[in-house]
């Protein structure tokens, strides 16, 4: 094989090598990005759920106590205690939602990715 053919060659490849460590380069970086950036929108969820949370177990107590000497409105603390029940349902169905939303869009892409990198490490 004509060594100029071969020198171009062995430039080409050193070339495509460096692309592609360039490129895994990034996409490593921005996965741990968007990593940290899912951690951090997730311990906010947390502490927002959380507090939602106490503030309702806050409220169900004081209404509790309320109602020791109350006994003629129980029927209208069970139907608040529901209407919180719900709320508390409807928020887990929402944050489920945004947690299987986030992983639909980001699984295919860490998947496609994962291809394309096999496929190139492959050749």
């Amino acid at each position: 094989m004509d060594p100029s053919l071969i020198e171009y060659l062995d430039r080409r490849f050193d070339e495509t090598r460096q692309a592609l460590l360039e490129f895994r380069l990034e996409t490593s970086e921005r996965f741990e990005e968007m990593r940290e950036e899912t951690s951090t929108r997730f311990e906010e969820m947390r502490g927002e759920t959380s507090t939602r949370f106490d503030d309702l177990k806050t409220e169900i107590r004081h209404l509790h106590v309320l109602l020791k000497d109350h006994g003629s409105r129980l029927q209208a603390v069970a139907e608040g205690v529901a209407s919180n029940d719900q709320k508390i349902t409807r928020l887990r169905s929402e944050m489920n939602g945004q947690f299987e939303d986030l992983k639909g869009v980001l699984y295919p892409s860490i998947q496609g990715l994962g291809r394309r990198v096999t496929g190139l490490e492959a050749r």
